[in-house]
């Protein structure tokens, strides 16, 4: 689970870039979370536990400008979206975090 969380956490690192373009090769990798025959111990660590430390991964916001309000999964694995009792204009959807703050209240 550690070496998934550094995985996650520190995309940059020489270990994560070269595992993800190994087995990603530049696509998604939420989409190639699989086992392969010819997969690292590490890799196969790494992916038997990912769903887990998913789990228990947060985000850190910042400025809010990187993390989309109404399309973000926040807590329990769903879109804000998909949580909404009315539909959301879709002048609103792609919006961020940041475009819902304000200074002086939050």
């Amino acid at each position: 689970m550690k070496l998934g969380w550094r995985f996650n956490t520190e995309p940059s690192t020489l270990w994560a870039r070269l595992l993800r373009e190994k087995y990603g090769r530049g696509r998604d990798m939420t989409h190639i979370m699989g086992r392969t025959p010819s997969c690292s111990n590490a890799w196969h660590g790494i992916i038997e536990t990912m769903e887990m430390t998913n789990v228990g991964m947060g985000v850190a916001l910042e400025d809010g400008r990187h993390t989309e309000f109404w399309n973000h999964r926040w807590l329990d694995g769903k879109k804000l979206l998909e949580h909404a009792l009315s539909p959301i204009p879709e002048h609103l959807v792609s919006h961020r975090v940041r475009d819902f703050w304000q200074l002086d209240t939050g």
